[in-house]
This record gives structure tokens, C-alpha cells and sequence, in this order.
């Protein structure tokens, strides 16, 4: 996993590999260094690696025969980072043994003359059981010469497996967030634009209710003016009910006074001519019929002007009795004149 190849990575940027015949010295970390990367590994930042330079050694003795090569600090490194990469990181625990099997070629391609002609190397290469014992094996090829692992360095190590499962936690914890973040930023979205929806039917509920606020007023003003009209127009039609309820006492007290004076009028004629029946008995001459027979004409002419201009002034000739508009019109009755 991820913490195999931080550690390799710290062990090979802090040893130096020198070709001392035909095995290879290590030189192992200071107390001072192990204890600084632990304080940076209890802060939780991200340890920054610093390569102490290389001591210097005598040349080794050049043999005329064998050619040799020397394994760098650089080559190492970028052969782990190569090797294991970060996809087979994930997946390390059930590709082990084809992790070792890349471990031990890597390492026979890049150390070719000096280990391959070391047989205690190549031994120790084969029988490495992890990829951590393949380049232990390789940096350290005898047991004489490997340093015993202190008790910084497994507390280094335990701090390194505690920050790598605190870091897989965060990590998760962190994904969860940004799930929940990104869920949480969806619902606030969705209640924005329901926020704006909704200010919008208000802002249109209440224009709504303003315009039939407005058609309310006119309406009331309205009904206002109509029941003042109606109250006017009641007072007019009682006003007119009892200008006819008075109009219609005065016709029925005139009528009763026509009647009254048509039936005097009567009882004259009458009289008028009974005397004038005794006037003819008395006086049968011609002319005095013809006078008489003028003056009766002039008489009714006269009553009939007068009955015409009455009827025309006073009375309604759809109200009046039939039998005496006949009478006064053949001229059996006079009617005096109207002295209004």
C-alpha cells in the first residue's frame, strides 16, 4: 500500500550506496533526522524528504577484467516510483507476489555486473518473501551489515500507517462532505428558484388584488351614487303619489259640484219651459213664435258655447256622465258659465 513506498522512499533518499568490492554498504539514518521526521509526522504535514550529501570514500580498487556499476540514490527512487505505481498501490495486497517478481528484475536490470556476480546477493534477492525485503536485500546484501531497526524507527513507521489510515478517513469523511456539499448546494438551488417562483405568484397576487381593490372602489362608488338616485326617485314618486291622490280629491269635489249644478239647471229648464208653454198659449202670432223661436236658438247657442268652453277647461269628456253630456248638448238644461 501507499505507505511501502514513502518508507522506501525515506530509507533509499537517506542512504548512500558506495561499490566496496563486490557487496554494497548502507549507512543508516541519524537519531536527529528520525526524530525530526516523526514531530513533522505528529503535526500531520507531508514530511519533506532532504538528502544529506554523500560522505566522501576512497576510490575503490578498478578491476581489469570486470567492468562495475554503482546504483544512485536518483536511479533507486525513480525505479520504486516506476515500479509501484499509484493504480497497484490500491490493489498491492493481491498483486504481492508479481510485485516481487517486478522488484526482483528491476533490481537485477539496474545492479547487472556487481550483483550478478555476487551470489550472497542474488541469494538474499531470491529469497526475499515482500518487496521491502527485495531492496533491503539489495541495499544491504549481508546480514553483518544491515542496521538493526531502532525504536524511532518503528515508531516512525507507526505513525506513518496511523497518518495513511487517518488520511483514508479523511478522505472519506472528505468525499462524504462534498457529496452531502454538493447535495446541499442542489437543495439551495431548487429553494432559490422555489423562493423566486413564489415571490413572483406573490408580487402577482398582489397586483391582482390591488386592480380588484380598485374595481371594488369603483363598484361602491357606484352602488353610492345608485341608492342616492333611488332615494331621490322615491321621494319624487311619493311627492307625485300625493300630488295625484290631491289632484284626484279636487276632480271628485268638482265633479259633485257639476252634478249638483246640472241637476239646478235642470229643475230650470224645466221651469223655463212650462213658462214658455203658457207664453204660447197666451200669445200665437207668428211673429212672436219666430222671435221666440230666435231668441231660443240665440239661448242655446249661447249654452252650448258655454258647455263647449267648460268641458274643455274643467272636465274630461271620458269622465263625464253620458246621459248629461247629452242632455247639455241637445240644450234640455243650461249651465251657467265657469266664473273662474
Amino acid at each position: 500500500m501507499p505507505h511501502i513506498s514513502l518508507c522506501l522512499i525515506i530509507v533509499c533518499s537517506q542512504t548512500s550506496v558506495t561499490p566496496q568490492g563486490n557487496t554494497i554498504r548502507g549507512v543508516a539514518p541519524t537519531p536527529e533526522e528520525i526524530a525530526a521526521t516523526v514531530a513533522i509526522f505528529r503535526k500531520g504535514t507531508t514530511p519533506s524528504v532532504s538528502i544529506p550529501p554523500t560522505p566522501p570514500s576512497p576510490a575503490p580498487p578498478i578491476a581489469p577484467t570486470t567492468p562495475r556499476q554503482t546504483l544512485t540514490r536518483e536511479a533507486l527512487c525513480d525505479l520504486v516510483e516506476g515500479v509501484v505505481d499509484k493504480s497497484l498501490l490500491r490493489n498491492l495486497s493481491g498483486l504481492s507476489s508479481q510485485m516481487e517478481t517486478l522488484g526482483r528484475l528491476a533490481v537485477g536490470i539496474h545492479l547487472q555486473p556487481a550483483i550478478r556476480g555476487n551470489r550472497r546477493v542474488q541469494e538474499l534477492v531470491d529469497a526475499a518473501d515482500s518487496v521491502e525485503s527485495i531492496y533491503s536485500a539489495a541495499i544491504y546484501p549481508s546480514p553483518a551489515q544491515q542496521p538493526v531497526p531502532t525504536e524511532l524507527e518503528g515508531t516512525l513507521r507507526c505513525y506513518v500507517h496511523a497518518a495513511q489510515s487517518a488520511q483514508k478517513v479523511a478522505e472519506g469523511r472528505l468525499l462524504t462532505e462534498i457529496g452531502l456539499r454538493e447535495n446541499a448546494e442542489g437543495l439551495l438551488r431548487s429553494c432559490h428558484q422555489e423562493i423566486a417562483a413564489l415571490r413572483k405568484s406573490v408580487e402577482n397576487a398582489q397586483a391582482l388584488t390591488a386592480h380588484y381593490k380598485a374595481v371594488s372602489d369603483k363598484f361602491e362608488a357606484n352602488i353610492s351614487h345608485h341608492t342616492e338616485v333611488l332615494a331621490r326617485s322615491e321621494n319624487r314618486v311619493r311627492a307625485a303619489e300625493d300630488t295625484v291622490a290631491d289632484l284626484n280629491r279636487q276632480l271628485k269635489h268638482a265633479k259633485s259640484e257639476f252634478m249638483a249644478k246640472i241637476a239646478a239647471n235642470t229643475t230650470q229648464v224645466t221651469n223655463l219651459s212650462a213658462t214658455l208653454a203658457i207664453s204660447h198659449i197666451v200669445d200665437d202670432s207668428a211673429e212672436d213664435k219666430a222671435s221666440r223661436r230666435c231668441s231660443e236658438l240665440l239661448e242655446r247657442n249661447r249654452r252650448l258655447m258655454t258647455a263647449n268652453r267648460t268641458l274643455r277647461s274643467r272636465v274630461k269628456l271620458d269622465q263625464l256622465d253620458p246621459d248629461v253630456l247629452v242632455l247639455v248638448t241637445e240644450g234640455s238644461f243650461s249651465i251657467p258659465r265657469s266664473t273662474s
